[in-house]
């Protein structure tokens, strides 16, 4: 946290550092010299005077890992409150070295690395933690203990682990759902999938998942991504519109686009005129169902979806943009000149991604009455 040293040390009579592929804990044994030094560098409240001190205690404990680990990771921290992220990424990458599996430097390393928004790091760190954490239910069961007993003694052992697993695998989905790029996205979800089974953010995962596919131009792949995803959750809205655009994109199976958007609808159902996220994923259904419906060639079905889609996507001008332009197409399907002139106007207005569509969508409505005199 910046501005303030974090220090914790776990006083018992032991030091002890557990192996790689599991969750492991520093632990400082009370009244060891160690301990009275790092007390006395816990008392200095100048950052960089603590940090000239933390170097020394990693020499002169140099054989002691537990010991040079906690103090890397208190390095991390000093440099953290200095805001100098790069080192303190430096001192945290330390730390991880000598102490593998340690879920609380592994938080602070994701801190660091969200503060250079750096996504790839926080993942990387992320998923290491899960490993850990997910390590912990791997170890073979001691030959002279019940298996109710060896049971209670995980859950135990996770327990003390869970709140920084928890922190990592939000901070990991976090991270992804910042990720730009639809290619470095998808690498950053399958480091995040085995290290975070049974995720309670699956759907956010699932959604970014096709999201991403669909950003690489690939319909058919997240058409079978998402059938699969839908199997598991069959009333999640946001599966079903990215399923539904996907095979609008692909052109074929229409009827599912238009089964899927239609069910969209209907779960999404705005029940509260003053909720703004409900309205926007109203919006959403009835533009996809409405473009669904235009690819079927149904304009009279399409029309009034996306009429409906314009008022509920007021408050997102990237999406009702969309929805002016697919409203025009459904007007001068039908052959309604000056409600198809009025969207597209306004959908050039917005001089946004379908300004040139819409520019060449109004020169033919304009054109329809001058062609028939």
């Amino acid at each position: 946290m910046k501005g303030r040293w974090i220090f914790i040390v776990v006083l018992v009579l032991s030091f002890s550092l557990v192996g790689f592929g599991q969750a492991t804990r520093i632990v400082i044994g009370a009244g060891t010299p160690e301990d009275k030094a790092l007390q006395t560098i816990g008392a200095e409240t100048d950052a960089q005077k603590r940090l000239a001190l933390l170097d020394q205690f990693n020499k002169d404990y140099a054989s002691n890992q537990a010991a040079v680990a906690y103090g890397y990771w208190q390095m991390l921290q000093a440099y953290q409150s200095l805001s100098e992220f790069d080192k303190a990424i430096a001192a945290g990458e330390k730390a991880i070295e000598l102490a593998p599996g340690n879920l609380e430097i592994l938080g602070s390393l994701c801190g660091v690395a969200e503060n250079l928004k750096n996504f790839s790091k926080m993942v990387e760190y992320a998923a290491k933690g899960g490993k850990a954490f997910n390590g912990i239910a791997k170890q073979p069961k001691p030959a002279d203990m019940s298996a109710q007993d060896w049971a209670n003694r995980i859950e135990q052992d996770q327990n003390a682990y869970r709140q920084s697993y928890e922190y990592l695998e939000a901070a990991a989905v976090n991270a992804i759902g910042n990720e730009s790029d639809a290619k470095k996205k998808l690498a950053l979800i399958e480091q995040f999938t085995p290290a975070f089974p049974n995720s309670k953010f699956e759907t956010e995962i699932t959604q970014l998942t096709m999201a991403a596919l669909q950003g690489l131009n690939d319909p058919a792949k997240s058409i079978q991504f998402g059938e699969k995803a839908l199997k598991n959750n069959p009333d999640n809205v946001s599966t079903l519109l990215l399923l539904a655009n996907a095979y609008v994109d692909e052109n074929k199976n229409l009827a599912k686009a238009v089964e899927y958007g239609q069910k969209a609808v209907k779960l999404s159902a705005v029940k509260d005129d003053a909720n703004p996220d409900q309205k926007l994923t109203a919006g959403m259904a009835k533009s996809t169902l409405g473009w669904a419906y235009l690819k079927q060639d149904k304009a009279a079905l399409a029309a009034p979806e996306l009429k409906d889609a314009v008022g509920l996507l007021s408050d997102n001008a990237q999406l009702l943009e969309e929805a002016y332009y697919r409203a025009g197409f459904a007007y001068a399907k039908l052959g309604k000149k000056a409600d198809a002139q009025d969207v597209l106007q306004k959908c050039i207005a917005m001089n946004g991604p379908f300004l040139k569509y819409a520019k060449d969508l109004l020169n033919e409505v304009n054109a329809i009455g001058k062609r028939k005199r």
